[in-house]
């Protein structure tokens, strides 16, 4: 008898410590197989959206139809699936038989277990899909990160990743409900807006090797990438048509066609390496250029009527082209068919971008236009360009009063800066965006005069590097012109 309850004893202080591990470990695995979800759900979206997502100016980001936005309040440009706040709103495009627009944003939800972060997409403003990512997570917080703009920074915080003065990744910061941070990191393979159509990528040259002999089949030319022209002196960097805002036949509320033509120009480069004598441009990437814009109830392709001039020539051969500048035009006709709507959202409503044969949309060229519905009423907008930017290159220096010329990373100007610009009417509230230490942007506003100075001052620091200078008619406003200024 006293054996066996010995032997009892000693059995039931071994259970009693096998149960007690059991309650005490249950919670932390929980949270633990919590926290696995919500990396798994984001880990397989989250990377594959930003790669697809072109690479975009910082002073660009965070604003209505751009391509990376975390403003709490942003849609999800969806015909459903706008609960909840926004943390991260991706935008797009692609070529399948035509221009297909694609919209994700995560947003963080209220559902009956609590707060998760879901997926939200849809193509051409259609019908949302939404995917549940995460387990349950706290309240969306929103803080005044920067200033100028307000984003959730708990449970989850975006921020983005900068390269030479363009959004090129995002960072996403998940809490869990135990307290644990998760980080995925992700980054943007497309430096295009538009990304090519399949079968549009062009094959290596093939080699083929017979015995010891050795033949390489290479292509005619070596044709480069259709690109916009780094700075255009009085000439338009995007296609711009001769009045922003656009007339259209008022005797149909909803939609109607535009009142009169409208011109459309625009001046590209591409570089190559051909033969001036035997230059031919129906082969050159440029020579096909398309516009292709939104009217609002289509999306409509218009070829382009280009020209073509050799802009460079190979110094050690001068009878070798390397870079051709090119000049597309277009109009938008007054044509019955196409229906233009008046829509004020999104900013600005109607979407035009160029492409080039294949359908890839070409970088930079993206611009937009608003419609008005009544034809006695015609604003007068803002029209401006860059005459000068004197000098063009400066160095940057760790002390402004300071003649010498030291090379440094970051630093102040060593001397002032001045900018000249020509403009037309109404632009009373035009001023100079620069981008001075990506992404701090600074903003200095023209007034009465046609110039302004980037004064050499120990409070604002410039990177080396092409910096971008833009004019916009009013801080934060429609860019009119774009330039670099080259900090050594």
């Amino acid at each position: 008898m006293i054996i066996v309850v010995v032997i009892m004893g000693i059995i039931s202080v071994a259970i009693g410590g096998v149960f007690s591990v059991i309650v005490r470990t249950t919670p932390p695995t929980e949270a633990r197989a919590d926290d696995a979800r919500s990396l798994l759900g984001l880990s397989t979206w989250l990377p594959a959206d930003v790669n697809s997502t072109p690479m975009t100016p910082s002073g660009s980001v965070d604003a209505e139809g751009a391509s990376f936005d975390r403003r709490p309040g942003a849609s999800s440009t969806c015909s459903s699936g706008n609960d909840g706040t926004n943390l991260l709103k991706l935008r797009w495009t692609e070529q399948f038989g035509g221009t297909v627009r694609y919209d994700v944003s995560y947003r963080i939800v209220e559902r009956d277990s609590g707060w998760h972060i879901v997926r939200v997409s849809c193509t051409n403003g259609g019908t949302a899909t939404v995917n549940n990512l995460t387990a349950a997570l706290g309240p969306p917080v929103e803080n005044d990160v920067s200033g100028d703009i307000t984003r959730v920074t708990s449970p989850a915080d975006v921020t983005y990743k900068f390269d030479d003065g363009l959004v090129v990744g995002a960072v996403v910061r998940v809490t869990t409900i135990d307290g644990e941070q998760i980080r995925i990191d992700t980054v943007s393979q497309s430096p295009n807006e538009s990304l090519p159509p399949i079968g549009s990528v062009e094959l290596d040259p093939t080699t083929t090797t017979e015995a010891t002999t050795t033949t390489t089949t290479e292509p005619p030319s070596s044709v480069g990438v259709c690109s916009l022209l780094d700075t255009v002196a009085s000439v338009d960097q995007v296609p711009t048509p001769a009045i922003s805002t656009l007339l259209r036949d008022a005797t149909d509320l909803a939609s109607g066609a535009l009142t009169s033509e409208v011109a459309v120009d625009a001046v590209l480069r591409t570089t190559i390496a051909e033969d001036l004598a035997t230059l031919d441009l129906t082969t050159q990437t440029c020579a096909t250029l398309q516009l292709v814009y939104e009217t609002g109830t289509a999306v409509v392709s218009r070829p382009a009527t280009v020209d073509a001039v050799c802009t460079e020539t190979d110094t050690d051969d001068p009878d070798t082209c390397i870079e051709l500048t090119v000049t597309a035009s277009i109009e938008l006709p007054a044509d019955p068919a196409e229906q233009w709507t008046t829509a004020m959202t999104p900013d600005p409503p109607h979407p035009v971008h160029l492409a080039d044969g294949s359908g890839t949309m070409i970088p930079g060229s993206e611009t937009g236009f608003f419609v008005d519905e009544d034809p006695d009423t015609v604003p007068v907008t803002c029209t401006a360009s860059f005459v000068s930017v004197d000098p063009s290159s400066v160095y940057n220096t760790n002390n402004a009063n300071s003649n010498n010329t030291n090379n440094v990373t970051a630093g102040v100007l060593l001397e002032d800066v001045t900018v000249t610009v020509s403009k037309g009417e109404n632009c009373g509230n035009l001023g100079l965006e620069y981008v001075h230490n990506p992404p701090s942007a600074g903003w200095k506003p023209f007034g009465a005069s046609s110039q302004v100075i980037l004064e050499r001052t120990n409070q604002e620091i410039w990177t080396d590097g092409h910096r971008v200078l833009r004019l916009r008619d009013g801080q934060g406003g429609d860019i009119l012109a774009e330039t670099t200024l080259e900090i050594l």
